[in-house]
């Protein structure tokens, strides 16, 4: 899932691919999850629409900010794990 590359690209200040590199990472054995994320928020912004349009103004930023809180979760495990591959021995 490439959702969270322009959320890299903007945090990182990487380039695009590495931005797209990262995110297809980051997102590896955890994408079902995320797939589900993605269509219960899409069912809690189509509901809100129903509600005469100001529900929108809540589930929106809601949605966004669990987003944006989903891709830092990822990041930090992805530098967790840099960070213990790096302290393996080399086997050279």
């Amino acid at each position: 899932m490439l959702q969270y590359a322009m959320l890299s690209l903007l945090d990182d200040n990487q380039g695009f691919v590495n931005a797209m590199k990262m995110s297809r990472l980051a997102t590896k054995g955890v994408r079902l999850k995320l797939f589900l994320f993605f269509f219960v928020s899409l069912f809690l912004l189509i509901i809100s629409l129903f509600v005469f349009f100001v529900g929108v103004f809540v589930a929106f930023p809601i949605v966004s900010l669990a987003r944006t809180y989903i891709y830092r979760v990822l990041r930090n495990q992805m530098k967790d794990m840099e960070q213990s591959c790096s302290l393996l021995p080399s086997t050279s």
